[in-house]
């Protein structure tokens, strides 16, 4: 087996994954990227930058990668031949390591490695400025050196360079420069007729089957012009930054490789690879085990990496890294330091979790058995709170608690009408309508739970439900059409009084935001009469300043201030409502909001009740939302149905351009029928929490 780009980034910031990953274990991302990038239209992007520099695609097997090289190589000596040229997919070997390029470009002494990343850069809104190559510049380095939303884009095309060198060197070719490029998505630029979701057909049934995408299960609606280059594509020259990480830091997480760059990472990948090097799992241990990809098994891999590095530990590490916001925790008290020696001879202590293992029992080891954190600071008050919830199984309260709940949840005691909202966004790197711009969202359905509070009780009255989703099937003239019909049914769900309106997380208001800003921006706002009443609704729910307005964060309310057992240390609506349905009282109010939308019953169940939504046959493939836009920390979601935002955006791709994306053969009400479960559980979960949030202050009250 050879060291490949992709296995190079999953042991970036731990050698030990490189082991896991050429052992094949189980990994928590093998679905979720390819999905994702499904879902958010990169193979599209790749397309397009095909079309914009056509080129033959290397076909050598990719298991073989030596016979791709070859292949490469025989293309590349031809380009040179020729007076320059591109070449699609090519691979270079090099003792070990092999890189599979997106593109590759030859011309006069130098070669081109491209790598295409449907990732939005800020480039130019000009288009003719557009199509020239932009500096990194400080939009990927900063004053530490690379960024780190960029690090590993960088790392990636870094390594691609260091293999292509001794590649080309290999073959007598030592004198060809060799350019980094990222060929990225320029968020300011504007869909035209050729750039648009729709005009590309993604028949993922192969692509979903196999986790790759081939020109095959790609083709055009309206085919442009051979050589037509997309005013959605950036080229950033990238070569300041990769110097950076192979000349100085390269900034690598792991204790061994700290300090270490680029190029010694990759030697040291590579001899792990080919087993002439080893680690030792416990001189990498740590918090950082949270972020792990191979916490993962099934049937087939039943052994994970996290299990394979902590052994008898592993369940409780898996406790301990629930920790709020672990990674700066600093207990009062607890073992000595213990200093582990790297291969560099630079002493790097292990931290807090390695250190509570080998400190006690591993049985001993749980959230509970930790030390109250030294710091200052609302984060280390927050994680004592976790800490005492798990000692002695009660919801913990902050001293401000109830007072925060009476004046934004309660209403300082005031009876009102209450609403709970909250909304499914898509974006997509290629735009869903003609004048968006790239990854612009659009709003494409709300849930909202109503009820009546009197200003004293902890349950509502008169509950409704009510959804709005957006079932077109084709796509609007303007995004413009869509935002009107959404704030239209929104008004009408939430009239024009100043009843609060709760959601959870600042999603519900951004979108708002945005909405607002392309109304008041519209170029046709003279012929729609009813904006400026819109604007004016829109207005109130946001504020004049867009931080007021009818809309209550939820979670502002309840990060650092309540903790339950079982929460996890975090405060994403679907970490949460399990830790509280354990009360069985919330666990009915959940169960009586869905009705029959949930499989089950309260009484006969305390599982998650997202997973328990029930599946629909025939449904695009369960995927997780790993990095979503509405949930940060992630949530994982098993078989099918809708059950994450990943999933959701995938649906409503298919409800809207059923003939372009064809994720699977789905029946479209029964697809309707889940995208519409999925978005009220959001909802019924927010009345669960307002209610049992209530519940909690009004007890310590008394």
């Amino acid at each position: 087996m050879r060291l490949s780009k992709s296995t190079f980034i999953r042991g970036f910031d731990c050698p030990v994954r490189i082991r896991h990953a050429v052992d094949r274990l189980a990994s928590t991302k093998e679905d979720d990227d390819f999905l994702r990038m499904l879902a958010e239209g990169g193979f599209q992007f790749e397309r397009l930058v095909r079309q914009a520099w056509p080129g033959p695609e290397i076909r050598g097997d990719i298991r073989d990668p030596l016979a791709a090289h070859a292949e490469t190589m025989a293309e590349i000596r031809r380009l040179m031949s020729a007076g320059g040229g591109v070449l699609h997919e090519g691979t270079l070997c090099h003792s070990g390591c092999s890189a599979r390029v997106d593109m590759i470009r030859v011309g006069d002494g130098y070669i081109e490695l491209c790598e295409i990343k449907a990732k939005s850069f800020d480039g130019p809104a000009d288009p003719v400025l557009g199509r020239q190559v932009v500096l990194a510049g400080d939009r990927i380095i900063g004053n530490r050196g690379v960024r780190s939303i960029w690090l590993r884009y960088v790392a990636d095309v870094g390594f691609q360079a260091w293999v292509t060198e001794r590649a080309l060197a290999a073959e007598g070719l030592g004198e060809l420069q060799v350019r980094p490029r990222l060929i990225l998505v320029n968020k300011n630029a504007i869909c035209g007729e050729f750039d648009s979701f729709q005009n590309i057909v993604i028949d993922a049934a192969h692509g979903v089957a196999a986790k790759r995408m081939t020109s095959a299960d790609l083709r055009w609606v309206k085919e442009p012009p051979q050589g037509y280059r997309s005013s959605l594509i950036v080229e950033v020259d990238v070569s300041e930054a990769v110097d950076m990480l192979r000349k100085g830091n390269a900034k690598s997480k792991s204790r061994h490789w700290r300090d270490a760059p680029l190029d010694t990472i990759a030697e040291e990948a590579a001899s792990i690879v080919a087993g002439s090097r080893q680690f030792d799992p416990a001189d990498e241990r740590g918090f950082k085990c949270r972020d792990c990809e191979f916490r993962a098994s099934d049937d087939r891999r039943p052994e994970s990496g996290f299990s394979r590095c902590w052994g008898d530990a592993a369940p409780q590490v898996e406790q301990l890294v629930t920790l709020y916001y672990g990674v700066t925790y600093k207990p009062s008290s607890g073992p000595a330091a213990i200093v582990v020696v790297n291969g560099a001879g630079k002493s790097v202590g292990p931290d807090w979790v390695a250190l509570t293992i080998a400190g006690v029992l591993p049985e001993s080891a749980r959230i509970a058995s930790l030390a109250p954190d030294s710091h200052d600071g609302t984060r280390a008050k927050t994680r004592n709170m976790q800490i005492v919830a798990e000692r002695s199984g009660s919801v913990q309260l902050a001293p401000e608690f109830h007072d925060e709940v009476r004046h934004s949840m309660m209403c300082g005691g005031k009876a009102s009408r209450l609403h709970f909202l909250d909304f499914e966004t898509t974006m997509a790197c290629l735009p869903l309508a003609n004048g968006m711009r790239p990854y612009e969202v659009v709003a494409f359905q709300f849930s909202c739970h109503s009820g009546s509070f009197d200003g004293v009780s902890t349950q509502l009255s008169n509950v409704r439900h009510v959804s709005y989703l957006n079932t077109a099937e084709s796509a609007p003239s303007s995004v413009r059409d869509d935002d009107r019909a959404f704030a239209d049914e929104l008004r009408k769900c939430l009239g024009d009084d100043a009843s609060p309106v709760f959601h959870w997380a600042v999603h519900e208001r951004t979108i708002l935001k945005k909405i607002r800003t392309r109304l008041v921006d519209a170029p046709d706002s003279g012929k729609h009469v009813n904006d400026p009443a819109r604007i004016a609704f829109l207005d109130t729910m946001v504020g004049p300043d867009g931080k007021t307005g009818r809309l209550v964060d939820m979670r502002t309310v309840a990060e650092g201030s309540i903790m339950a057992p079982g929460q996890g240390g975090r405060y994403s609506m679907k970490q949460l409502l399990p830790a509280i349905c354990r009360e069985q009282d919330i666990r009915d109010l959940v169960w009586s909001l869905m009705g029959t939308d949930l499989v089950g019953s309260a009484a006969a169940t305390t599982k998650d009740p997202y997973k328990l939504l029930p599946p629909m046959p025939g449904a695009i493939d369960g995927g997780s939302d790993a990095d979503g836009t509405e949930d940060e920390e992630g949530f994982g979601a098993d078989g099918d149905g809708v059950r994450c935002g990943t999933d959701a955006m995938r649906a409503f791709q298919q409800l809207r351009f059923e003939s372009v994306a064809k994720w699977s053969a789905v029946d479209r009400q029964a697809l309707i029928a889940a995208m519409e479960r999925y978005c009220k559980l959001d909802t019924a979960a927010m009345v669960a929490v307002w209610t049992w949030m209530v519940g909690k202050a009004e007890t310590e009250l008394a």
